[in-house]
């Protein structure tokens, strides 16, 4: 029997995130063989403030995509992107995410909690894109967390 899209083998996990286009709510989905199953409520991330600028909130909310589809490096990738992006909208547009931290705290927009955390991110990051470091499912959560943590205090 051949498979179409819309019809994965036995077996095979499609998961996603579902949006409600009304109200904004994510749902995190299941899809196995042909049942669907949602996990409304499920809150496996860090939510961003509410003044929190669109542009990081979408890099966010793509690391977010990424983790429910069990896309763990682009997880963390996109996490690292968006602690830059913060940084970035804040006027430190050094030329490494790590000039960026190191500055943000001698201007003390961040505290020595936000730079360790800050580092973090960029360290796991950027072992997900360039020496395609294996993230494990249970680190993804964190690693969000505490690119919220470093948002929400610029923010």
């Amino acid at each position: 029997m051949a498979w179409n899209t819309y019809d994965p083998p036995p077996g095979d996990i499609i998961r996603g995130l579902l949006i409600c286009a009304h109200c904004g709510v994510r749902s995190p989905f299941e899809l196995r063989e042909r049942t669907i199953t949602f996990k409304p409520g499920k809150q496996l991330v860090t939510p961003l403030d509410t003044n929190v600028p669109p542009n990081v909130c979408d890099r966010y909310a793509e690391a977010e995509i990424c983790l429910y589809a069990a896309a763990y490096r682009a997880a963390a990738v996109m996490a690292r992107a968006a602690v830059e992006e913060a940084l970035e909208v804040i006027g430190f547009t050094q030329r490494t995410l790590e000039d960026r931290i190191e500055e943000a705290l001698t201007q003390k927009k961040i505290g020595r909690e936000e730079y360790a955390v800050a580092h973090g991110s960029r360290l796991i990051g950027n072992g997900a894109i360039h020496e395609a470091t294996a993230i494990s499912p249970g680190e993804i959560p964190a690693v969000l967390a505490a690119a919220a943590k470093v948002i929400n205090h610029i923010f």
